[in-house]
């Protein structure tokens, strides 16, 4: 990464940072998804409840948003949809468990990078007051694992990222990382592009030399860790 050279264009289907940012993220792939889609399936994951909750404790996000999908699906249908054996397993039944149980276990899957458990977060912290002690630490979980997510690859994570950071909404806003985001999704998003193109330019107008220069900076901070990670979520 030390040898790229930093391109000096303002068009905003250019970015600051010259880098193949299409070939290193974009949108959750068709294997990625069934993947993440079997992992929610509360019959596949019943027998397996107490290592689940075991894991989740240890701080292991796919087990985490396992659980919290798990939780949602039993919240839903009753602690009796999946299995008829619940009323056997004591503290591991979901008729035991409680909402702090649920948003416990999305927290720690939003962590550790699951851009649709940050999502969730981010929502729930939404529907609460302004006041209550429990939104600052989801939408803390959620920005990091937002962070995380595009860092691994995920498109959707970085659009999510470029647009609380431009509104300041839930978070602190910051416009040039927002422009320096929103560039990198109009580069890498397969469509739609127009669209973010223009979201990228309304925010350039905003942005001094020196803004810009601090875009350069976290255009290429975001390069070196995409090209030392796995990049685009396969």
């Amino acid at each position: 990464m030390a040898n790229r050279k930093i391109s000096t264009a303002t068009d905003v289907r250019t970015s600051e940072y010259a880098a193949p940012w299409a070939d290193w993220i974009g949108f959750e792939s068709e294997a990625a998804h069934e993947r993440r889609v079997r992992l929610e399936d509360p019959f596949a994951a019943a027998p397996f409840l107490e290592a689940l909750i075991t894991q989740s404790s240890e701080g292991d996000a796919k087990a985490a948003y396992t659980m919290y999908s798990f939780a949602q699906f039993t919240e839903r249908r009753g602690p009796w949809a999946v299995i008829s054996s619940f009323d056997q397993q004591g503290a591991m039944a979901p008729k035991n468990w409680t909402p702090e149980h649920k948003e416990n276990w999305m927290r720690i899957a939003a962590r550790g990078g699951y851009w649709i458990a940050a999502f969730a977060a981010l929502n729930t912290a939404d529907r609460l007051p302004d006041g209550d002690p429990r939104r600052p630490a989801l939408i803390e979980d959620a920005m990091k694992g937002l962070e995380l997510a595009v860092r691994a690859g995920s498109l959707e994570a970085l659009q999510a990222l470029a647009m609380k950071l431009q509104s300041g909404e839930q978070v602190a806003k910051d416009l040039p990382r927002s422009y320096a985001y929103l560039q990198v999704v109009a580069l890498a998003a397969p469509e739609g592009n127009e669209y973010w193109d223009q979201c990228a330019g309304k925010v350039r107008a905003l942005l001094n030399e020196e803004d810009l220069r601090n875009v350069r900076v976290i255009q290429q901070e975001l390069a070196a860790a995409l090209s030392q990670g796995t990049g685009r979520l396969q």
